[in-house]
């Protein structure tokens, strides 16, 4: 499925610790399933660091959340070291004003958050302003 090392995760989203399967795709993000019982077939980012959902978006497929991840990881690479002092920080929300574009960035990422799926092509477009 991927060329991602599989590891484990602790999904900490739900108030409760539900270990799951996920694929590394740095060592600060991972991509999961969305719930535990892995029957929806959608898919989140999660923090390594916090167990929780970088962003709070729910993936179509596998592969568009992993490449969605590494674009956020692309972007937010120089920020993300801050999750180690405080795992449940907003790195988004606290760095919208350190990157380029990046309240446009926060903004256009807050649109994703309402919707109930996305695709790769969905965070392409929140994310366009990088360029």
């Amino acid at each position: 499925m991927t060329d991602y090392p599989k590891i484990e995760i602790i999904d900490k989203s739900h108030g409760v610790n539900d270990r799951k399967p996920a694929f590394k795709i740095s060592n600060r993000l991972a991509v999961s399933w969305s719930n535990k019982n892995y029957d929806n077939d959608t898919y989140k980012i999660f923090s390594i660091v916090s167990y929780m959902p970088f962003i709070n978006c729910r993936f179509e497929s596998m592969n568009d959340a992993i490449e969605s991840a590494e674009l956020l990881e692309e972007i937010y690479s120089e920020f993300l070291d801050i999750l180690e002092a405080d795992p449940n920080i907003d790195i988004i929300a606290v760095t919208q004003w350190s990157i380029p574009n990046g309240i446009k960035i926060y903004e256009n990422l807050q649109g994703l958050e309402e919707k109930d799926l996305i695709t790769l092509e969905d965070m392409k477009r929140a994310l366009e302003v990088v360029k």
